[in-house]
């Protein structure tokens, strides 16, 4: 028997009962057994209400809550890409040094030192201040002075300062008010090592040559 329904059956039993007392004329246990099955018809009616409250406040509950599933990572720990994200809505005051990808959405006002890798100011991102890294993407506000080896001003891009790049590209819209720098291509480092000839080596040849003449 299913709980819920446990007393609804007590109220039926009990109203059968009061029924079979009237017919025999005991009025009095009749009229108590009506009451008391009245009694467990209403705590019936009652536990159903409170029980539907319940669940849909419970419901309501789950409904404003924000759930977060793991996604599946197969990759290996060292290729795993780690970034900073400034969100549309946090200004930050303050240096950033980083050796991952700096994504600015919302506003710095300072340094960002990011230098074997990206920064991209997205198109509502502001920087109030310095950004030296290998490559620089502004498709927002940058004020300051800017070191990369690849610049480049998207549409909606503006820098206003100093830049100092190996290659630039400015797309249609994006503007730039201020000293460029083309800087000098990096020299790669050779590991060749010069040899130095030792004196008594090159004693010993010569006495070996006169011996031979």
């Amino acid at each position: 028997m299913d709980r819920k329904y446990l007393l609804l059956n007590i109220t039926l039993l009990v109203w059968l009962f009061a029924l079979l007392a009237w017919c025999v004329g005991a009025s009095t246990l009749a009229q108590s057994a009506g009451l008391l099955a009245f009694a467990f018809f209403s705590a019936f009616i009652l536990r159903g209400l409170i029980t539907g409250m319940f669940k849909k406040h419970k419901n309501s509950d789950n409904q404003g809550a924000i759930f977060t599933t793991p996604t599946p990572d197969n990759q290996h720990p060292a290729q795993k890409e780690t970034r900073t994200v400034i969100a549309c809505d946090v200004h930050l005051e303050g240096n950033i040094t980083s050796s991952s990808p700096v994504y600015v959405y919302g506003s710095v006002r300072g340094d960002i030192n990011v230098k074997e890798s990206l920064v991209n100011v997205m198109r509502e991102g502001r920087v109030d201040g310095n950004i030296n890294c290998q490559e620089l993407i502004i498709d927002g506000t940058v004020t300051g002075q800017c070191t990369g080896d690849a610049v480049d001003i998207a549409e909606n891009g503006t820098l206003t300062g100093t830049l100092a790049y190996h290659s630039l590209s400015v797309k249609q819209g994006g503007t730039f008010t201020g000293q460029a720098e083309l800087r000098a291509p990096r020299h790669e480092q050779t590991n060749v090592v010069g040899l130095v000839l030792d004196a008594t080596t090159d004693s010993v040849s010569k006495k070996v040559e006169e011996k031979r003449r």
